[in-house]
């Protein structure tokens, strides 16, 4: 099914390629420094601040690394931060705190790479185990579509840092899902900062964002949160929704308002074209069966079209296909279940398929070959063996 693009005229003010990104455009806060200096002190001093919540998470949630953001100074975002969670501080200690933080920045120059392609090798970035490289790699495809792309990231020396998706709503452009190597003060605020001057917008606001009322679906959002782009003020309370157009791959159906798992087999589809679909009972992949495909099945059980040729067996008598767990073979000679149960027997002391015209039936039901009925008759002559082991003696049989 051709791809459908959607353009947004927002999207022409960021053209992909490579641009600089000059160290007074980015100066950076590192999070090893304000665990050290900052938060170890403060813990020491009052151990509330230990129940503070995860010291990493309230550093990106006050956007930590960013000495002056549209929130505000560093020192007065701190305060509102701790204000939160019951916590306050002296403005004194406030002001020194700042003025510490003031003099650790550091800025880096770095090369920003943005590309329509949503595709890189995964963790290359920080980024092992995204969802968007498993089970919802559909999604990549999703935003490419929807005229996204992706802000990367790297030092002058073109060593990948991080990476964030950029996709257009009505609103400007919306960045999310921010992931950064270990050890570089780079997250989200560093790629709207620079794609703020590159775009020329006036507004830059960290947000709640979703798609079409959630963040967990098939573009999944981490934390809920992302940076908006824009030329008009957002009110921060709010929430900007993406809407970006989801299509299923099989039918081209928009599924944006519908209750829809929005994937499957890591691809987006609707529920109609969901239900086509079959799972290999062999090797779990999930196949759609067509006329070149039939038939899929054998016996009970449905195959995909590379474990069918590997499974698919026939009867030589009846000439009945099934599966290889439905067949008996007797000398290199195979039967399905039922023609099996016609013509053969399997010994109950040697377990040998046998004739039924070549064994013998014991007053219990239990069935032996004449090999096993021999070898037992000769030790206890005049008596055929049977397994129910009761210990009884009955006409012909020995029960042993």
């Amino acid at each position: 099914m051709p791809r459908i693009r959607k353009r947004n005229p927002f999207v022409n003010r960021l053209r992909p390629g490579t641009y600089e990104v000059k160290g007074e455009e980015t100066e950076l806060i590192s999070y090893s420094f304000f665990q050290r200096d900052i938060m170890a002190p403060l813990c020491h001093q009052d151990h509330r601040f230990n129940d503070l919540i995860k010291w990493e998470l309230f550093f990106r949630e006050m956007n930590g690394s960013q000495w002056l953001t549209d929130r505000g100074s560093w020192p007065k975002r701190f305060a509102r931060g701790i204000k939160r969670y019951g916590l306050t501080l002296h403005s004194d200690q406030i002001s020194r705190i700042g003025k510490l933080v003031k003099d650790q920045i550091t800025s880096m120059d770095l090369i920003l790479h943005l590309s329509r392609i949503i595709d890189w090798t995964p963790g290359a970035y920080g980024d092992t185990g995204s969802c968007f490289f498993g089970c919802r790699k559909g999604a990549r495809g999703v935003i490419e579509d929807n005229g996204g792309m992706v802000s990367k990231l790297h030092n002058l020396a073109d060593s990948p840092l991080s990476r964030a998706l950029v996709v257009p709503n009505g609103k400007g452009l919306a960045l999310f899902n921010c992931y950064t190597m270990p050890g570089f003060p780079v997250d989200l605020q560093t790629h709207a900062t620079a794609l703020q001057k590159i775009g020329g917008f006036r507004y830059r606001t960290r947000i709640g964002l979703s798609q079409n009322g959630k963040d967990s679906n098939l573009i999944y959002i981490n934390s809920g949160r992302g940076v908006v782009l824009s030329d008009e003020p957002i009110p921060t309370g709010g929430l900007v929704n993406l809407s970006l157009v989801v299509r299923c791959d099989d039918c081209n159906k928009d599924m944006r308002y519908r209750t829809e798992p929005e994937t499957h087999n890591y691809r987006p589809i609707c529920n109609e074209c969901a239900a086509k679909y079959y799972q290999c009972d062999w090797c779990g992949e999930e196949f759609k069966p067509d006329a070149s495909l039939q038939p899929f099945m054998l016996g009970n059980r449905s195959y995909c079209p590379k474990c069918y040729p590997h499974h698919k067996r026939q009867c030589q008598r009846c000439g009945r296909v099934t599966n290889s767990r439905a067949i008996r073979s007797v000398s290199g000679v195979d039967f399905c279940v039922p023609c099996f149960d016609v013509f053969y027997r399997r010994c109950n002391h040697c377990n040998l398929a046998t004739p039924l015209n070549q064994g013998i039936n014991t007053d219990c039901g239990n069935f032996y070959c004449m090999a096993c009925c021999t070898r037992i008759a000769t030790i206890i002559p005049g008596y055929w063996p049977c397994g129910c082991r009761c210990g009884e003696e009955t006409g012909n049989a020995f029960h042993f």
